[in-house]
């Protein structure tokens, strides 16, 4: 039978025998030959998704004197480099290096009036002095009443302890919403009857509208005043 074989099944089947090299084959007509030499019962074809594995049968190899074949997967695309799409993590900053990081920051702040310019240097070495500004504002070693600030200057990166407002600190009381309102101001009416005048979504643009009447007095009062109000009394006619 290896007579009837013709140089090309030949060489496919050689080639399977190989263990499916890649860069054999300029295209993918070795297919065709490997369908027949599978119709001869000499290889067995497997298809899966994009990749095609072949490998012999024991009459194949009878026809090729390599015993060291194996099923393979061979793909009709240029072969890909197994490390190109192996994205290594970044190693992360333990926590303690980070406390270590805030610790130096607040203490050369303190020493220098809370104000540092710092080099902005660059290679693989280089701090990265933004991070460590943010690194301190997260350590919860700064008064409540401070925080770190940093900023690119023409001088290099500065970096100060500022004041925090009264306004960012200041404790709010509380805000009670009401439920639903009962007697709306017209402007307020007005806005409930609109899919979405202020571009907030449905539950969002409620509880807006709730709480904007029971917070503003002028909205509340004037809704008060306009269901609550009593009548004027027709004038009497002058008795003769």
């Amino acid at each position: 039978m290896q007579q009837d074989l013709n140089e090309r099944q030949q060489a496919v089947l050689d080639w399977i025998s190989n263990g499916c090299p890649d860069g054999t084959w300029n295209d993918t007509t070795y297919k065709v030959s490997a369908q027949a030499l599978q119709n001869r019962g000499l290889v067995k074809i497997t298809k899966r998704r994009r990749y095609w594995t072949a490998e012999l049968t024991d009459k194949g190899r009878q026809y090729s004197g390599n015993d060291n074949n194996s099923p393979t997967e061979t793909s009709s695309h240029a072969p890909e480099n197994p490390r190109a799409d192996v994205r290594r993590p970044r190693p992360r900053t333990p926590p303690k290096t980070h406390a270590i990081y805030a610790d130096q920051l607040l203490e050369e702040l303190a020493a220098n009036n809370g104000y540092l310019i710092k080099p902005i240097d660059t290679g693989p070495h280089a701090v990265n002095w933004a991070s460590r500004v943010s690194i301190t504002r997260k350590s919860g070693k700064i008064p409540n009443t401070q925080e770190p600030y940093g900023n690119h200057t023409h001088r290099g990166y500065e970096i100060k302890l500022v004041d925090i407002p009264a306004w960012r600190i200041a404790e709010l009381a509380p805000l009670p919403v009401p439920a639903r309102l009962n007697r709306p101001h017209a402007v307020v009416a007005a806005l409930q009857k609109q899919p979405q005048p202020m571009g907030l979504t449905k539950t969002v643009q409620g509880r807006a509208l709730r709480s904007s009447t029971h917070s503003s007095p002028q909205l509340k009062n004037k809704a008060t005043s306009r269901h609550s109000a009593p009548r004027k009394a027709p004038p009497t006619a002058p008795t003769p």
